[in-house]
C-alpha cells in the first residue's frame, strides 16, 4: 500500500514493501536453513516516505528532499561460510557480477556529482533509517543448534547538516536503544 500527493511546494510519496526470505538450499545438513527474514511475517519489510521540497516555498526546511525508512524486525543467521559462498557466486555469475559492477560505477559517479552539489548546499537530502529490533544469530557451526543470540534493540541512523562558511556539510548520527 502507498500513495502520492502533489502540492504547491513539492510532493510526497509513501508505501510499504512486502516480505522476503533468504534460505540456504545448498545442503540438507544445515540446521538454520533460513538465513534472513522477518521476525514477524505479518509485517512489511520496510515502510518508506519520500518528500521533495521547493527552495522558494515558505515551508522549505533547508534541504531539498527527505527519505524516511522504517525497517521491520529482521532475523539474520550469520554463518561465515554461507556469506563467502554467496560472495563467490555473485563474483562468478556473469549476470550478477555485471549488475554489481554497473551499480558500483553508477553509485560512484552519482556520489561525485552529489558531493559537488552538497558543498554548495544544493540537492541536500535529509535521511532517517530506523531498524527495529534486528536479531542476529551466530551459530557455533553450520550443522549444530548451538548459537549466540544478539538482539540489537532499535537502531536509528540520520543525517544532520552544518554550515561552515560557504560550505554546507552533512554527517550521520547513529543511536542505539534498549540493547
Amino acid at each position: 500500500k502507498g500513495g502520492f500527493e502533489s502540492y504547491k511546494g513539492g510532493f510526497r510519496t509513501w508505501g510499504k514493501l512486502g516480505n522476503f526470505i533468504v534460505e540456504d538450499l545448498g545442503s540438507e545438513e544445515v540446521y538454520f536453513r533460513e538465513k534472513l527474514g522477518l521476525r514477524d511475517t505479518s509485517r512489511s519489510v520496510v515502510e518508506f516516505e519520500f518528500e521533495r521540497y521547493h527552495a522558494g516555498d515558505v515551508s522549505y526546511p533547508g534541504y531539498d528532499s527527505s527519505l524516511s525508512l522504517d525497517m521491520s524486525s529482521t532475523r539474520l543467521v550469520y554463518v561465515r561460510s554461507f556469506i563467502d559462498e554467496l560472495r563467490g557466486y555473485i563474483s562468478r555469475e556473469p549476470l550478477m557480477s555485471g549488475i554489481m559492477g554497473k551499480t558500483a560505477s553508477a553509485v560512484a559517479e552519482r556520489a561525485k556529482k552529489v558531493a559537488g552539489h552538497h558543498r554548495r548546499g544544493q540537492d541536500l537530502m535529509k535521511m532517517r533509517c530506523k531498524l527495529v529490533n534486528p536479531l542476529v544469530l551466530l551459530p557455533v557451526d553450520d550443522r549444530g543448534s548451538e548459537h549466540l543470540v544478539a538482539d540489537l534493540g532499535e537502531i536509528t541512523l540520520e543525517n544532520r547538516f552544518e554550515t561552515e562558511g560557504e560550505e554546507r556539510r552533512g554527517h550521520f548520527l547513529g543511536t542505539v536503544e534498549a540493547v
